[in-house]
């Protein structure tokens, strides 16, 4: 939804580099789509999440990222959220991260 709001408006995704690309290779399942957006997948654990995120800061074609986290996988949203913290405290491109679920996403908000 999110990524066809962005369409709508005008704008465009990222085109992933090769590098980037072959990176996220060594971390989701050989199933995955290889395109942007990036779905993590449902048993998405911290280290999928870290790497999409440093994969995402470090590809040049990549402006700025979206992180949409939805209480279904592996990793729980506190440990998320401390993660996307840390990796993004010296982060010169926007980053918004979305926690979807009041109820099990509460308190990650306020990392």
């Amino acid at each position: 939804m999110a990524a066809n709001a962005l369409i709508g408006e005008g704008g465009e995704l990222a085109r992933l580099s090769e590098e980037s690309l072959r990176e996220l290779d060594t971390v989701l399942p050989s199933y995955w789509k290889r395109k942007n957006p990036v779905d993590l997948l449902r048993d998405a654990n911290l280290d999928r999440f870290v790497c999409a995120l440093a994969v995402g800061l470090n590809d040049p074609g990549v402006d700025g990222l979206l992180i949409i986290y939805t209480p279904q996988g592996v990793a729980s949203s506190d440990d998320v959220a401390r993660a996307l913290v840390k990796v993004t405290e010296r982060a010169w491109k926007p980053v918004i991260a979305a926690f979807m679920g009041a109820k099990r996403c509460g308190a990650a908000k306020r990392f």
